[in-house]
């Protein structure tokens, strides 16, 4: 017989045999089916790939197979010689060898009344497939959830045609925050309109870094879901009833000042109840602190039509007060008033109501991915 073929045979009974090496003059056995009893994880084996698959610091990449890990269990129930037989990615292999490393002791396994060493096999599977598993901490906006919503609000834009059209919602969204706190890989999941979801997708991109969430003391790749109301807040709008009301004031002013004709807002006086409401953006302060409250201006329709001189008479928050005068002074030029058959400047008087019909942060949830 050659020196080949009786160093293959000696190496092949080797790996039969019950007692395949030594490590700190432990005996290590080959199978777990050979000793009396078998070395045991806190919480049995599904705890134990429970604690790995939470610990690897996963990272968003195209890796796909299954990782064979064998590692050895000491007669002490720690953990020894790691062997990785199939790494697919060398930083993927590391991170995995770290988690086994920091493995807590098992109960070691048993022949007879002695603990012996024994070497154990894992697969592990990538892509890692986590559902919803919440991370140690969740990515953070800088202020926090206030603030973030505060953003959201200050941002979205409600398209004209669904306004025009009332058409509103939550629409359901989910993204990525990064291990460096950015965001990325924007979906819906929620739609409602294609353009409120397009507004929706806007308003995520434009967030600004989060502080990253963490998992084992590591940032990590989280996944965070949220549900966006726009419009964020819808205020209560009886535009007849505003109308109205503001034909009043209208008729007032006129008799006071003498005129022919008062100054008339292209489509009427509901026109322009309406173009304010749409106009209008609610302060984030005071939606957040749910302040509500009316604001009358006084203004001048000068003998072009344009508006002006737009100051607050009644006063009912700072944030209120400068809203209403940026929207009133906003306005498209009016059919001037007349008086004496010619144009004339002419002071009006309009109360802008604030007043949260519907209010809420909407929903947020975060997992690993």
């Amino acid at each position: 017989m050659s020196m080949v073929r009786l160093f293959t045979t000696a190496v092949l009974l080797l790996i039969s045999c019950v007692v395949v090496m030594a490590e700190n003059t432990d005996e290590v056995y080959a199978k777990e089916s050979l000793l009396d009893v078998a070395p045991e994880f806190p919480d049995g084996d599904k705890g134990l790939m429970k604690y790995v698959y939470k610990n690897i610091n996963w990272t968003d990449t195209a890796t796909k197979g299954r990782m064979v890990v064998d590692f050895v269990i000491g007669s002490d129930g720690k953990v020894g010689t790691i062997e990785i037989s199939n790494s697919l990615d060398p930083a993927l292999a590391a991170e995995v060898e770290r988690v086994i490393g920091s493995l807590p002791p098992f109960t070691p396994g048993r022949v007879g009344d002695k603990t012996v060493g024994v070497w154990k096999r894992i697969w592990i599977k990538f892509p890692i497939v986590t559902k919803r598993r919440r991370p140690d901490t969740s990515p953070e906006f800088v202020g926090g959830r206030k603030a973030m919503w505060a953003f959201i609000h200050e941002n979205m834009n409600y398209p004209d045609e669904c306004a025009q059209k009332g058409i509103e919602g939550e629409v359901g969204v989910r993204f990525k925050v990064l291990a460096d706190g950015s965001i990325g890989d924007i979906k819906v999941t929620q739609p409602v309109d294609s353009l409120l979801d397009a507004e929706a997708v806007r308003l995520v991109s434009m967030l600004p870094k989060f502080t990253p969430g963490t998992a084992a003391g590591r940032p990590v790749n989280v996944w965070k879901g949220l549900k966006i109301r726009i419009p964020y807040y819808r205020q209560k709008s009886d535009e007849d009833a505003k109308a109205d009301e503001y034909m009043r004031t209208l008729a007032e002013m006129s008799r006071q000042q003498h005129l022919d004709e008062p100054p008339v807002f292209r489509g009427g006086n509901k026109d322009l109840v309406r173009y304010i409401n749409r106009a209008l953006r609610y302060p984030s302060d005071c939606a957040l602190s749910l302040v509500e409250g009316d604001v009358t201006v006084r203004y001048t329709v000068h003998k072009d039509g344009s508006v002006g001189d737009v100051k607050v008479i009644k006063s009912a928050h700072q944030s209120l007060d400068r809203e209403a005068v940026r929207v009133v002074s906003s306005l498209p030029k009016f059919k001037p008033g007349i008086s004496g058959g010619e144009p004339v400047n002419v002071t009006m008087m309009f109360t802008v109501h604030f007043e949260l019909d519907s209010y809420g942060y909407g929903e947020d949830i975060d997992w690993i991915y």
